[in-house]
């Protein structure tokens, strides 16, 4: 946290400036009561959920993929010509 705590502000900032010039006053209110209801606050911890079990679920295929797009950029050097 530490490392974080340097920067929160910096962090913070750019948060905040980019809802703001994103979203208008109103919409932003909709959002805080969306968010803030029953449905909102379901689809906060399904949205959660779904991305750390797809995360969890999907580990052997990023390695994979990365594995894969690894030869592919050694096939590339290998086979560049000299010079």
């Amino acid at each position: 946290m530490a490392a974080y705590d340097k920067h929160r502000h910096t962090w913070q900032d750019e948060y905040e400036t980019h809802v703001n010039w994103e979203f208008e006053e109103e919409e932003l209110s909709l959002i805080v009561a969306f968010l803030e209801s029953a449905v909102g606050q379901h689809f906060l911890e399904g949205r959660w959920r779904m991305g750390a079990y797809v995360g969890s679920n999907t580990e052997d295929l990023v390695e994979q993929v990365l594995a894969d797009a690894e030869a592919v950029l050694r096939e590339g050097v290998a086979h560049r010509p000299a010079q």
